[in-house]
């Protein structure tokens, strides 16, 4: 029980790393290895730790230490990102706000200087000057903890922060909150608050209604766009990933079919298409769409800015992160698979009141 042994998962995380590749006793990943037979003969197997952390970013957060949203610089990857003020600002200082779609102007922090940075912090902690503390913590985004990962030397060099942050495709595009789910719900209030064309959301559910969805993709209920749609300035729809990707083609084909040769909302079309340009990109993962994939981000977040810049959040920086790793790694990671899992829980806690966590558990381990 983590709770009884008041340990967290930094602190778990840091002491399976050392039994797997920093013991020296009987086993280590690195030298000792796994033997494994194969046709009679023994092989060694030797892996050399190379750490990712395909997650969504309040985990990144808890994991690593950081300051998040509450820091001056709310991106552990980037150098000089700003997310204090919240305002949005672009000018020559060499600071780059959180929003901005200039992606040459960012500069990526290396291992080194993460190591100058974190020694710095526990200089600071050392003298015992809190306030200097919590102005260090919120400059650089990263919160002291005398046992972190990023405070152990060992860890750090093995973890190769930040380069090992590996910012999930799931929660920044498609899942909730996603720059997806802003994208889509903004482009549904365009529509029917439009003076120049007559559009309600049950005209999307009827022509969706028609449109026979391929099994690969999730199949929207019938009143789905009236259902989830949030019509509030500023905010995102509600559903699944899953159904963020089908809602996004199905409402493409609605804009090529129905919006587009009408010659308006020009614009408004182009920041969807980019949008499912990358979902398709990204459906695909071939090491050779990244290129693309970044050129249609990094046009769409141009767009949202110009024409939706209530909805921007962070997520639309860690996007471009996503499109960076997979770009350096040539494979893509994504927490699909692992979110899915969500659904079934969730659809049957909403019935079930009488010890619903036990109940939906028990259906989840059922299969």
């Amino acid at each position: 029980d983590m709770k009884s042994m008041d340990i967290g998962i930094p602190q778990l995380t840091r002491a399976i790393l050392r039994k797997l590749f920093g013991s020296e006793d009987d086993f280590n990943f690195a030298t000792t290895g796994i033997s494994l037979q194969h046709n009679g003969e023994e092989i060694i197997l030797r892996l050399e730790a190379k750490i990712v952390t395909p997650q969504d970013f309040e985990a990144q957060v808890y994991m690593f230490g950081l300051k998040g949203a509450s820091g001056m610089n709310p991106c552990p990857i980037c150098e000089n990102c700003i997310g204090i003020p919240r305002e949005y600002f672009g000018d020559e200082s060499g600071f780059v706000h959180v929003y901005s779609s200039q992606y040459e102007k960012f500069k990526m922090r290396t291992q080194q200087r993460m190591k100058d940075t974190i020694e710095s912090i526990k200089r600071v902690a050392e003298s015992g000057d809190a306030k200097a503390l919590d102005e260090i913590e919120v400059a650089t985004g990263i919160v002291y903890s005398e046992d972190g990962l990023l405070f152990d030397d060992w860890t750090l060099e093995l973890l190769g922060f930040p380069d090992c942050v590996y910012m999930d495709t799931t929660h920044c595009m498609f899942g909730g909150g996603s720059i997806g789910q802003f994208t889509i719900n903004a482009f549904v209030q365009t529509l029917v608050t439009s003076q120049t064309i007559s559009v309600a959301v049950t005209d999307l559910d009827a022509f969706c209604d028609k449109v026979r969805v391929p099994h690969r993709h999730a199949r929207l209920p019938k009143t789905w766009f009236a259902d989830r749609i949030n019509l509030r300035p500023g905010t995102n729809l509600k559903g699944f990933a899953s159904e963020t990707h089908s809602a996004a083609e199905l409402l493409d084909m609605f804009i090529q079919v129905v919006i587009k040769p009408q010659g308006i909302l020009q614009d408004e079309i182009e920041a969807l298409e980019c949008l499912c340009d990358v979902f398709l990109l990204l459906r695909r993962a071939d090491a050779g769409g990244a290129r693309m994939a970044f050129k249609k981000l990094q046009r769409h977040h141009e767009l949202v800015m110009k024409l939706w810049p209530d909805t921007a959040k962070p997520k639309l920086h860690y996007s471009m992160h996503c499109i960076l790793m997979w770009s350096i790694l040539e494979i893509l990671i994504n927490c699909s698979g692992a979110e899915s899992e969500h659904k079934l829980p969730k659809r049957i806690m909403h019935t079930a009141y009488n010890k619903c966590c036990q109940t939906a558990m028990q259906y989840w381990m059922r299969g």
